[in-house]
């Protein structure tokens, strides 16, 4: 078979026909990537949205992968759903509530879990005057540049530990747990001193 001889004008239209077929199928895919990633994230949004669950007479709603109760004007916001935190063994002894912090500077030693102390930055600020970072003394501190806090200030220590435990040493609150539920024992915390447990 012989192959036709194609003119320099008739390979440059090819050329360019096939650049723009090349041109449209990618712009083809493009669309449709974006066009699913925005459906699934409409479908994931909107069912997340309709989620409650009722804890000890309360109602918390899922947004964004939290479960947020109201409290008057503030919205609370617990990383794990309140029903598995009620399952988690553990220990727990512990008196103080929020009135305790309102009002009062909070520090927060949290060597092993930041989440741990975003979550209680985020819930006890409400009603704290602060709530800062600091290292505690006499346990280990990773950051040489935070305050050093002893007992005698509204200090709450979180650590991993063997065991699951909240108490109170003191006047230290001390969250520890295995690195698995260290946020869930977080979210113990929050739940008791709010009243909520």
């Amino acid at each position: 078979m012989i192959r036709r001889i194609e003119t320099k004008e008739q390979q440059n239209k090819k050329s360019k026909r096939n650049k723009w077929i090349l041109s449209g199928i990618l712009v083809a895919i493009l669309l449709f990537s974006v066009f699913g990633i925005v459906f699934q994230d409409i479908i994931s949004s909107g069912s997340s949205k309709n989620q409650t669950v009722v804890f000890n007479g309360y109602t918390f709603d899922t947004s964004s992968g939290y479960y947020t109760l109201r409290a008057g004007n503030a919205t609370l916001y617990f990383s794990e759903n309140p029903v598995n935190v009620d399952a988690i063994v553990k220990s727990v002894n512990l008196t103080k509530t929020f009135s305790y912090y309102s009002g009062k500077v909070v520090y927060v030693s949290s060597v092993d879990d930041y989440n741990s102390y975003n979550e209680i930055y985020a819930n006890v600020g409400i009603f704290a005057q602060r709530v800062q970072e600091a290292c505690v003394e006499g346990e280990p501190c990773i950051d040489q540049t935070l305050p050093i806090k002893t007992c005698s200030d509204n200090v709450i220590v979180i650590k991993k530990s063997l065991e699951n435990k909240i108490y109170e040493k003191n006047n230290c609150v001390y969250i520890e747990g295995k690195e698995s539920d260290l946020l869930g024992m977080t979210d113990e915390f929050l739940l008791r001193i709010l009243g909520i447990k």
